[in-house]
């Protein structure tokens, strides 16, 4: 069984405000972003699940295309080189390269930007819904990737004056080849 607990539903300029609960009284509008987080916890157990997609709803604007594009190569870039034995930060410092190299402001670069990429890569999930491992760039960030810890990456852009967010989450475990595998089945479409 599953415990429900708050979901994350923006659309707008309310997706583009990273973690931002959103209007629940909003109309979906055409062709703005709508960012859903569900992080449900098992009631037998306790364990938590994140999972994040952004959908739109009509015809997709080129803008909005090109930056969900850009999140999922990150985020498939992330997941590709991700080993157990590596400091989880240097897979925010890979997505920030990524992310800067095509013109986007990130924390790094810009630490008090509000648009861009603004968060840090992912996080563990466990008892609670973020935990060890963490992936920012402080400089006490120890953390590495161990086999059997299960993590989140979660790229995003946003940009809230545009009306425009997108983030791409999954929960993963890195499997004891070293390499995370994904424990979510559906796939990472604009398109709901």
């Amino acid at each position: 069984m599953i415990e429900h607990h708050d979901t994350i539903l923006s659309q707008g300029r309310d997706a583009g405000i990273p973690h931002s609960r959103g209007n629940a009284d909003a109309i979906v509008r055409p062709s703005v972003p709508i960012v859903l987080d569900i992080f449900p916890a098992d009631r037998e157990t306790g364990y938590f699940f994140d999972l994040t997609r952004t959908f739109c709803v009509g015809p997709i604007p080129d803008e909005l295309a090109r930056l969900h594009a850009h999140v999922l190569e990150a985020f498939e870039l992330a997941r590709r080189e991700m080993r157990a034995g590596t400091p989880a930060s240097s897979y925010q410092t890979l997505v920030c390269d990524f992310f800067e190299q095509r013109g986007y402001a990130t924390t790094r670069s810009y630490p008090a930007t509000l648009e861009g990429y603004v968060h840090s890569l992912g996080h563990g999930v466990g008892l609670d819904v973020h935990e060890k491992p963490f992936f920012g760039l402080a400089p006490t960030n120890q953390d590495q990737i161990e086999v059997g810890d299960i993590v989140t990456i979660e790229p995003g852009l946003y940009f809230p004056d545009r009306e425009l967010g997108v983030r791409i989450e999954d929960t993963l475990v890195v499997g004891e080849s070293g390499y995370v595998e994904t424990l979510c089945r559906s796939d990472w479409a604009l398109v709901p």
